[in-house]
């Protein structure tokens, strides 16, 4: 990782992937950028997940000083397998430079506020069998990534500790709990999402990202005016944002 500069302000971009796995469209849909019988006919339904495999993985290999993080297993299965024997070496030599991270890891970035315990273990276990057998154990996830969840709940996060991971980042927090944590300076904080029966073992850093689940200010230099259709612009827009 870059080093951290004294005495400035340093910012830490994460370029990620949330794709649903089902919302406007289908998942078929979502995967191979289908939009016309999109139920939303907007810029969210002209997504192609297959695109976003084909060119993030492009643009890591370029250069090392990238990195890029990837949530839902469910399309990476998928596009796993229909790649060819390079490609997949490409993202094991990519996930064991620890520039293709995986986190969360589950089959989906299942919901958290009425999920059932239940289904929240299987569909993570889904997930964590794809990783292990296909990617490894350097691929392992370490964090949780809930940035688009309807909710969090104590219970959800008290899951994520027992599986391992370290830390959990949130983007839909009760706008009257952000209220209070923004004055305060408090979005940071360590949950302690079952104290009386794990004690510390249920201790999990957690970040409420400050802007939600959207670009802070300054840095949405994708979606101005939904240039970003037009590959010609998103990409001068993006390098000379990088640059």
């Amino acid at each position: 990782c870059p080093e951290v500069k004294e005495g400035e302000i340093n910012v830490h971009l994460i370029p990620h992937s949330h794709i649903d796995v089902g919302w406007v469209k289908t998942v078929e849909q979502y995967y191979v950028g289908e939009s016309r019988y999109s139920l939303v006919p907007n810029v969210w339904a002209s997504g192609c997940v297959r695109c976003t495999f084909n060119s993030t993985i492009t643009e890591l290999l370029k250069d090392k000083s990238r990195r890029f993080i990837l949530v839902e297993m469910k399309y990476l299965s998928r596009y796993w397998n229909e790649i060819d024997d390079k490609q997949r070496a490409d993202i094991l030599q990519l996930i064991k430079e620890r520039r293709l991270e995986i986190i969360n890891g589950g089959w989906v970035m299942s919901d958290a506020a009425v999920t059932m315990y239940n289904d929240i273990i299987d569909q993570q276990t889904l997930g964590f069998d794809f990783i292990r057998d296909k990617l490894g154990s350097c691929a392992q996830p370490r964090a949780g990534w809930h940035v688009d969840q309807f909710g969090h709940s104590r219970e959800h996060a008290s899951i994520f500790a027992q599986m391992g991971f370290d830390s959990l980042f949130i983007g839909r927090m009760d706008f009257h709990d952000f209220q209070v944590r923004t004055a305060e300076k408090s979005l940071e904080l360590v949950w302690m999402t079952s104290p009386k029966n794990l004690k510390v073992k249920s201790h999990l850093f957690t970040h409420a990202i400050y802007d939600g689940y959207y670009s802070p200010t300054s840095f949405n230099f994708e979606l101005g005016g939904f240039k970003w259709n037009d590959p010609l612009v998103a990409e001068k827009a993006a390098t000379d944002f990088i640059t």
